[in-house]
């Protein structure tokens, strides 16, 4: 309190009005704004693809000949890269070119081709001569 009459000498060498301090009232509530609804839906994140890869397993399981047949209606253009890719995956279906995975449209008809006439000469040889239906047929000499 001994203080209190120089610090009223300092207000008037420094030139400030002595005011008394005022209090500020406290808000100890404060509203919230008013709530909008959303004008779009929110979008959702897609679903990640799977992590294993789909493949159809009725073409896995089908018959040869139903994937034959499945491969000839893929494969109906008259496009010479077709017909190579169809030669290599008919080859795969019925197991001719080996085991390989780039089998070659060639050797694939080449197989092919050794596998008809081996037939073709084993069953002339277990016919016998009346059975051979080259025999039967009657040509006419002048």
């Amino acid at each position: 309190t001994s203080m209190i009459p120089a610090v009223l000498k300092m207000y008037d060498e420094v030139n400030v009005k002595h005011e008394p301090l005022t209090l500020i009232q406290p808000e100890f509530e404060r509203p919230m704004p008013p709530l909008q609804p959303a004008v779009f839906q929110p979008k959702m994140m897609d679903m990640s693809p799977p992590s294993l890869e789909q493949f159809d397993l009725d073409e896995e399981f089908a018959e040869p000949s139903t994937r034959l047949a499945q491969l000839t209606n893929r494969c109906s253009d008259s496009d010479d890269g077709d017909l190579e890719f169809y030669v290599q995956e008919a080859g795969a279906i019925i197991g001719l070119g080996g085991q390989q995975d780039d089998i070659d449209a060639k050797v694939v008809l080449h197989e092919l081709f050794q596998k008809i006439v081996g037939l073709q000469i084993s069953g002339a040889a277990s016919m016998s001569e009346n059975e051979n239906p080259m025999n039967n047929i009657e040509i006419n000499r002048m």
